[in-house]
C-alpha cells in the first residue's frame, strides 16, 4: 500500500512539473499564436495580418462601375492563388461589417462621417474631390496615414426633365422663358446641400445659368444622392432636376436632357484615397492596390462603358 501511495505522489509531482515547464515555454515561444483570435480593439490589424478586411466607402453615383470592378479585382486576386480569400459584400449605410472587403454606398458627406469614425480607415471614393480635402485632414489631426489621390474618371452636372416636358424644354433658353411665378411652372428636384457631392456643382450651375428665381419659387424637394434625382423624376416626382451625366444615361429612355452652353459645364473628377491607422503600412498598401486597379486601362474601359 505504501508503495502504491509513493508511486501516485511521484506521478502527481511529475505532472505538475511538466505543466509548469509547459507554461514557461509557452510564454517564450507560442507556436500556435497565429491561430489565436484578435481582440475587438485589434480588429483592424486583421487587415494587415490576415488581409481579409477593409471597407470601401463609395458614392452612390459610381456604384455600378465600382461594383463591377471590385468583382473583377476579386477574380484577379483569386487567380493569383492569394491566400487572402477576398469576399465581396454590398451593403447600405447601415450594413453589417464582416471579415471581408465590403462596399458601403451613400452620399459623400455621410460616408465621410462614417469613415472618420472608423478605427481602421478604409477606401473613400466620393463624387467630388472636395471631400478628399476634408479626409486629408485626418492624417494631420489624428493618427492616420493616407495615400495619394487616384483619379479614375470624371463626370459633370446636367439638367434633366421628364418626358412630359421634354418636347417643350429642349434648352436652357426654353426654360428661362417660363415665368417662375406661374402656377403651372415646372418644379425642381435637387440634392441635399453639404451631403451630396453634387450639391456644390448644382448650386454653381443654378447661379451661372440664372435659374435662382426658378428654383426658389418652385423647389419640390431635395434628395440624398444624385442617382435618386432621375429615379424620382421618372416616377413623376418633380419636373426638372440636376444630376450627374452618368446618372442621366441610365435613365435616358425615360428622361430628356435640357441642353445648356458649354461654358457652363464644370467637369468634376472622380477621385479616391485610402486611409489606415498610422504605421499600419500593410493595410495601407492593400487598400492602395485596389485604388491602383481602379485607375488601370482595364478599369477605364469599365467607367467609359458606364457613361464616364
Amino acid at each position: 500500500m505504501l508503495y502504491k501511495k509513493l508511486v501516485v505522489m511521484f506521478l502527481v509531482l511529475a505532472l505538475l512539473f511538466v505543466g509548469l515547464l509547459g507554461c514557461t515555454l509557452q510564454e517564450q515561444i507560442d507556436p500556435f499564436s497565429f491561430l489565436r483570435s484578435s481582440t475587438s480593439t485589434d480588429r483592424n490589424n486583421q487587415t494587415s495580418q490576415g488581409g481579409q478586411e477593409f471597407i470601401i466607402y463609395c458614392a452612390a453615383t459610381v456604384k455600378a462601375p465600382v461594383t463591377e470592378l471590385l468583382e473583377q479585382y476579386r477574380e484577379k486576386q483569386n487567380q493569383t492563388n492569394d491566400p487572402d480569400q477576398i469576399k465581396v459584400d454590398h451593403t447600405e449605410l447601415t450594413g453589417d461589417q464582416g471579415n471581408e472587403i465590403q462596399i458601403i454606398y451613400g452620399n459623400s458627406g455621410e460616408l465621410l462621417s462614417q469613415l472618420q469614425s472608423s478605427p481602421g480607415g478604409g477606401v473613400y471614393i466620393p463624387g467630388d474631390p472636395q471631400f478628399l480635402d476634408k479626409l486629408a485632414q485626418m492624417s494631420v489631426n489624428s493618427q492616420y496615414d493616407t495615400t495619394d489621390k487616384y483619379t479614375m474618371a470624371e463626370h459633370y452636372p446636367v439638367l434633366v426633365t421628364n418626358d412630359e416636358l421634354g418636347d417643350q424644354l429642349k434648352s436652357l433658353t426654353d426654360l428661362k422663358q417660363l415665368d417662375p411665378e406661374d402656377d403651372n411652372a415646372p418644379s425642381f428636384l435637387l440634392v441635399k446641400p453639404d451631403l451630396s457631392a453634387l450639391s456644390d456643382s448644382s448650386e454653381r450651375l443654378i447661379e451661372n445659368a440664372d435659374l435662382t428665381s426658378h428654383v426658389e419659387e418652385n423647389l419640390r424637394g431635395r434628395v440624398g444622392t444624385a442617382n435618386q434625382v432621375p429615379m424620382y423624376l421618372s416616377l413623376g416626382i418633380g419636373d426638372i432636376g440636376i444630376t450627374w451625366s452618368s446618372n442621366y444615361l441610365r435613365f435616358q429612355d425615360e428622361l430628356s436632357l435640357i441642353e445648356y452652353p458649354n461654358e457652363l459645364i464644370r467637369t468634376v473628377p472622380i477621385t479616391g484615397m485610402a486611409v489606415a491607422e498610422e504605421g499600419d503600412d500593410q493595410a495601407l498598401e492593400r487598400k492602395q492596390a485596389f485604388l491602383e486597379f481602379l485607375v488601370s486601362d482595364e478599369a477605364s474601359q469599365v467607367f467609359e462603358r458606364h457613361g464616364y
